[in-house]
Formats: structure tokens, C-alpha cells, sequence
């Protein structure tokens, strides 16, 4: 049977479309639309052993417990003989550049026999499941076969049949939500998995394609079980950690089997503050052969803390499992006490290699970015430090105050500050801060004691880096602002106490700050400070009274 350019509705209880039915059957269906609306209807189905290709259709199935696509065989297959003597019973089904949408039951239902389906360019949607596979009432399912190019599937994928069951997706194609029990699930050609929770499967293989976790939610974390083996090929599976002690809440792959192959592993950070870890945070268990080898993908940091992927646990080095560890380990410096070298040096060794060794408790490794957040904040505290010798300089200046009779005068300074300090015996930093500030006597009064009143405005820039040795990266920092004051300074008589002053002042400033670490998003921030100073005499105090951003 053959269909083309057509629109094809039916209603009623398990009604179908476009159905094809016997061993030998075949039908194509091209740029129409099928819309089955009774509960249990099918809008393409493929009975017995029967050939169907459709190319740019639109199906949709509205009744509950329908099916866009269904395909079932009911009675044991035929023997080979029955329908030639090199064929095997099954469905054979193609669709290409169209849509499979089931609003009230499953988007493609296999049930009994065998059928292998075809996706090129599809959107497949289901309500209740985008796939399902299942055994007919007289027929057990012997496999079912899916394969997709370039194909959208939303919904979940389930095996509830004693068959096989298989999903391979390739070429782009995009699969968002759960699987239970498909006894094989391959991804490639830049494919993607979006879980949406919990997930099991037989056999999971991974080539140049990804796997990522959802959101942790109201159920929390999520589990991708993997009942036989697994292997990677450059893949990628995308975890969220609340990256703090031993026992933070994590996403985990639990391998039942054998792990092969070679995978990135991105740590998303789930709220954590970090915290030094002991044993390590377990987020990938291998209960068979742990060969495959997982590189973290990128940085995962918290707080101050930068953690790192290891194999085997502090107390279990040998188990095969994957642990992110917040920690260095100080017998990687040569000749440190109390460490032990493992396996010994061999003197021949030309050039000479330090071998691995095992030793005392580890320190915390930190990142770098702390030590730029330290920095900003040292150029933000110099910038609102202000003296009455800021303003004049010499303390001889002061005479030419009491003798002018010009309430007004200016004055203007250029100030650079370099610093460079070291964080945590890890931790090197620099930075370098421009301030120009300029500023106006308003008024003067007084003849013998005097005094000035004026106001003050100031430009500044920084900028900082941040480095670790122990692990490489850095992380660099800048900031500009603007720091608005006043001040008012009383000379006491010459003829009573040379030299004698109190000054006083108060400044607000806004800075806008931002910090970047290697392969890290950039982190901007505002920043608010005020200060009130006052000073007498050669002896003078300061006070942040407030600092916030």
C-alpha cells in the first residue's frame, strides 16, 4: 500500500491509521498526516512481519494509551521456510524527516516478535514514554532495535519485556529523560543524553557524545546504573557535586560490570562551600574491572578549596572506584619528613626520576581565586586611606593656609600601590593599584588657630594575579571605582603649640570588581565602602566602618 499527500484521521478504541499487516506486506506513507484519537489507537502500525518506510509524515496520537508508532507481532514468528528460506520474521520500519507525537501514551511501542526502526531526521514525543518495549500477550518480545540519526526524543525510554531491547543514537541525535532496563544503549557522532533522573541500562558504550545530569530537584541527586559494562570513546558525563566533605550529596555512575575506554568527567558544584575531604567525595563505583580511565574535564572548585579526581579511596587505594579530593600531598616535594619513597629510585636512572610516594596527612589544595578576591580587597582598603599630608605634603605647607586669605585652593595626587603577598604556603599574589584624587579647600576661617573645610573625589584602578604552583593555575582580577569625600583640619596658634592639628575626614566609594580563573567563568561583583578617619597631632587612626559587596 502506498500513501501520499493525504490526511488520515480515525477515531475509536484501539483504531489505526495506517496499518500494515503479513508476513510480506509492505507500505510507504509520504508527506501526510495520520491523527488517531481513540483511546488505545495507533496512528502507523506494523503487524506481522511487515515492511513500512514514511518520509516527512506528521503523526499524532491523542487517545490514552495510544501510540504514534506501534510495532507488534502477535503470534510466534514464522520459520524461515514460511516466507523463504533467507528471511527471518520481523517488522522493518523507516521513518524519515517527520514527527511521532503521542499526547496521551507512548510515541513508538514495541510489543512481541522482533522489529528493527529506523529514525532519520525525527521528532519523537510521548507523554507516558517516548519508547517503550513489551511482550504481546501470546508473543514474547525477542529484541527490539532502534537506531537514530539526527533525531530528538523526548520522553523515557523503558524495557518492561524478557527480550532485548537496544537504542543507539548517532549523528546529533538528542535523547532527554529516563531509560529502565534497555539492555543496550550506545550514543555517538556528538550525540546527547539529558537525564532527567534515576536510570539503568544493560550495556552502555559512549563514543564522542555526553551524558548529562539533571538539576538536583526535590529528589535529589541522581544514579545512572549500568547493569553490564561500560566503555567511553571520548565521552563526557556531566555530574552536579556539592563539593565539600566525604559525604556530599553527589550525581554517581554505579558500573555493575567492566569499565573500558577513556571519559571526561565535569563537576558541576551544587551549592557547596567546600571543605577539606579525607577519603574523598565517591562519585563513580566499579564493581567489576575498573580499566576505563576518567581525567576531569575543567576545574571544580568551592570556597577556597580546588578539588581533584583520584582512583581508589584513601583507606581502599586498590578498589577500583573514582574519588574527588580536595588535598595535596606534601611527599610530592622530594626529601620531605616522614615520607616513604615507593617503589625505591634506581640509582642507573639517567636523568633522575622522582617515583611516587606515600606519606603524611595532605593539605588542603587551594585555588587561586581567593588570593585575587584577597588582593581587590587590600586595593579597595588603600584606596579610601586618607591623611591631611595626602593633601599637603610637607608639614611646612600649613603655614601657607594661615596666611592666605583665599578660602579657596586645590590640590591633586597620583598614588601606586604594588603589594605581594603569599596565601596558605600556596598561594602567590601580586597586584598593582592607580589612584588619582583631587580636591578643594572650600572654607577658611580663623587668624591665630585657623581652619580649612573642603572636598575631595578619586579615580581608581587595579589589577591582580594570583598564582599556585602546586597546581598551575591562575587567576587574575581587576577593578575600577570612584571615592567621594570631605575633610576639615583646625591648626592650633604657633605662639601656643607649633605644629599642633586634628583633622578629620570621611569618603564612600563604589568599585566594580571582577575575578577570572583559568577555565573558569568570570565572577563581577560591586563592592561599597566607607571611612571615617580622624588624626591629631603626629599620631594618627583609621576606621573601616563598613565594607560590603
Amino acid at each position: 500500500m502506498h500513501v501520499t499527500n493525504s490526511n488520515l484521521t480515525v477515531r475509536g478504541q484501539g483504531s489505526g491509521g495506517f496499518v500494515i499487516r503479513g508476513g510480506r506486506s509492505e507500505g510507504t506513507l509520504t508527506d501526510s498526516t495520520v491523527h488517531a484519537e481513540g483511546a488505545g489507537s495507533m496512528g502507523i502500525a506494523a503487524q506481522e512481519g511487515t515492511r513500512v518506510d514514511a518520509s516527512g509524515v506528521d503523526v499524532q496520537a491523542t487517545g490514552e494509551g495510544s501510540a504514534a508508532l506501534a510495532a507488534s507481532m502477535a503470534t510466534p514468528e514464522a520459520a524461515p521456510q514460511e516466507i523463504g528460506p533467507d528471511i527471518v520474521a520481523m517488522n522493518r520500519i523507516t521513518v524519515s524527516n517527520s514527527k511521532l507525537n503521542a499526547t496521551a501514551g507512548t510515541a513508538i511501542h514495541v510489543i512481541g516478535g522482533r522489529t528493527t526502526i529506523n529514525l532519520d531526521g525525527v521528532e519523537v514525543t510521548g507523554r507516558d514514554g517516548a519508547i517503550r518495549f513489551g511482550d504481546h500477550a501470546n508473543n514474547a518480545l525477542t529484541f527490539g532495535s532502534i537506531s537514530a540519526n539526527n533525531t530528538t526524543i523526548r520522553g523515557d525510554v523503558t524495557d518492561t519485556s524478557g527480550g532485548t531491547s537496544s537504542l543507539d543514537l548517532a549523528s546529533d541525535s538528542w535523547l532527554i529523560g529516563r531509560t529502565d532496563a534497555v539492555d543496550r544503549l550506545t550514543l555517538s557522532d556528538n550525540s546527547r543524553w539529558d537525564m532527567t533522573g534515576h536510570s539503568n541500562v544493560g550495556d552502555l558504550a559512549v563514543s564522542n557524545s555526553g551524558i548529562y545530569f539533571p538539576t538536583p530537584g526535590a529528589d535529589g541527586h541522581s544514579t545512572l546504573t549500568v547493569t553490564g559494562n561500560y566503555h567511553g570513546d571520548n565521552a563526557l558525563l556531566a555530574l552536579n557535586t556539592r563539593l565539600e566533605g566525604d559525604t556530599s550529596l553527589t550525581d554517581r555512575l554505579h558500573v555493575h560490570g567492566n569499565t573500558s575506554g577513556t571519559t571526561r568527567l565535569e563537576i558541576l558544584n551544587a551549592g557547596g562551600a567546600g571543605a577539606q575531604t579525607s577519603d574523598g567525595i565517591e562519585v563513580i563505583t566499579v564493581d567489576g574491572s575498573s580499566d576505563g580511565q576518567f581525567i576531569l574535564q575543567g576545574r571544580a572548585v568551592a570556597g577556597a578549596y580546588e578539588y581533584f579526581l583520584h582512583k581508589g579511596g584513601k583507606t581502599a587505594p586498590d578498589n577500583g572506584d573514582w574519588y574527588l579530593r580536595s588535598e595535596m600531598d606534601k611527599c610530592l616535594v622530594p626529601g620531605t619528613p616522614g615520607c616513604t619513597v615507593d617503589p625505591p629510585v634506581d640509582p642507573p636512572v639517567d636523568p633522575p626520576v622522582d617515583p611516587p610516594v606515600i606519606g603524611p596527612d595532605p593539605d588542603p589544595i587551594l585555588r587561586p581565586e581567593p588570593g585575587a578576591y584577597l588582593a581587590l580587597q587590600a586595593l579597595t582598603v588603600g584606596a579610601m586611606r586618607h591623611s591631611v599630608h595626602d593633601r599637603l605634603g610637607e608639614p611646612v605647607l600649613d603655614m601657607r593656609d594661615s596666611e592666605s586669605t583665599v578660602p579657596g585652593g586645590a590640590w591633586a595626587r597620583v598614588q601606586t600601590d604594588q603589594l605581594g603577598f603569599d596565601v596558605g604556603g600556596q598561594l602567590k599574589t601580586r597586584s598593582r593599584g592607580n589612584q588619582l584624587q583631587i580636591g578643594s579647600n572650600l572654607v577658611h576661617w580663623g587668624t591665630r588657630g585657623y581652619g580649612v573645610a573642603g572636598i575631595m573625589a578619586s579615580a581608581v584602578q587595579g589589577s591582580v594575579t594570583s598564582w599556585s604552583p602546586v597546581t598551575g593555575y591562575r587567576a587574575g582580577g581587576s577593578m575600577r571605582g570612584q571615592v567621594f569625600g570631605v575633610y576639615g583640619t583646625w591648626y592650633g596658634s604657633e605662639e601656643v603649640q607649633p605644629g599642633w592639628y586634628v583633622d578629620a575626614s570621611a569618603q564612600h566609594g563604589r568599585f566594580r570588581q571582577e575575578v577570572k580563573g583559568d577555565a573558569l567563568k568570570p565572577e563581577r561583583y560591586r563592592t561599597r565602602a566607607t571611612a571615617v578617619s580622624v588624626a591629631w597631632t603626629s599620631r594618627a587612626a583609621w576606621a573601616m566602618r563598613s565594607s560590603r559587596a
